[in-house]
């Protein structure tokens, strides 16, 4: 498993006892204003109706299409809506930017396919690693795929947080207290977090922890910079670039992010209730199994 850490605390040489209860508090402060200003920015919104998935799916296009020149073709997609066969039975996330009220990101989740696990995911077309291809992990497992998050959107985003950098204190227009505003880029390069958790809430939803995914390596880094842990399952493959595919539990993330990076498993976990919602499932699952009951599907 590669682990990467991130962390809000700086670094100090001094080690002595009062620092460190010091340092600890330092830390704790930093965590709690860093989720206070996290969720003052973003909230995922499962596109659980027609209007959101047609959101998700115009999003995408705007990203893969327009804004991602080659990623995939527009003419293949005329009514403006990104998608493909999976996504008939695929579950869909928004991140939006609270502040504006818009939708800056967007991801799916891909449940087994019960009557042919071979053809469940998109990447056991790319790949052909055991684990995408054993069957008895195949319906335990999702693919989760189509994160992105829109240049365009994101250029707003910056937009406005610069116009609120500038406020002064007592505005009315001025979202940010003056201790979250030295955190705003910070909690902006974690926007893709929200969209993890988005689908991590899916496939919690659906009984499942196992899921598979295929991304850059600069970007499934910048991921892991956040606190997540994932194992590599094939080598690096040329599809649309470099992209590497990967395995991963939500269960033993939470159990990294919780000692590692406990500003990532705060926001992740909403300060702990999704990872006991995840340790939950583990151990129904476990009784399942042992009394021989079939694993979950996809609603």
């Amino acid at each position: 498993m590669k682990r990467i850490s991130f962390n809000l605390a700086t670094k100090s040489d001094n080690n002595t006892p009062h620092h460190s209860v010091a340092k600890r508090l330092t830390n704790s402060i930093k965590s709690s204003v860093f989720y206070s200003t996290y969720n003052k920015m973003f909230e995922t919104v499962i596109a659980d109706t027609d209007e959101l998935r047609e959101e998700a799916h115009r999003l995408r296009y705007k990203v893969f299409c327009t804004e991602n020149e080659g990623y995939e073709d527009p003419k293949a997609h005329p009514n403006g809506m990104e998608m493909d066969r999976f996504d008939d039975t695929a579950e869909h996330a928004l991140l939006m930017y609270k502040p504006l009220n818009i939708a800056i990101g967007t991801v799916r989740v891909i449940g087994p396919n019960e009557n042919n696990l071979q053809d469940s995911f998109p990447l056991q077309n790319l790949c052909g690693a055991y684990a995408l291809h054993d069957e008895t992990l195949v319906k335990n497992s999702c693919e989760f795929s189509r994160l992105c998050i829109s240049k365009e959107a994101r250029g707003a985003v910056k937009e406005h947080l610069a116009e609120q950098k500038s406020l002064t204190i007592g505005r009315r227009d001025n979202c940010f207290s003056i201790h979250e505003k030295p955190l705003l880029n910070i909690a902006l390069s974690a926007a893709p977090l929200g969209l993890v958790k988005g689908a991590f809430e899916i496939m919690m939803q659906n009984q499942f922890l196992n899921g598979f995914g295929i991304m850059e390596e600069v970007h499934l880094g910048k991921l892991v910079n956040a606190g997540l842990v994932y194992e590599q399952i094939g080598p690096v493959m040329d599809y649309h670039g470099k992209r590497l595919p990967f395995s991963f539990n939500i269960l033993e993330i939470f159990d990294h992010a919780i000692n590692h990076n406990p500003e990532v498993w705060s926001i992740m976990t909403e300060k702990g209730d999704i990872h006991a919602q995840a340790r939950n499932i583990h151990e129904h699952k476990i009784r399942r199994e042992t009394i021989g009951i079939k694993g979950p599907t996809m609603h």
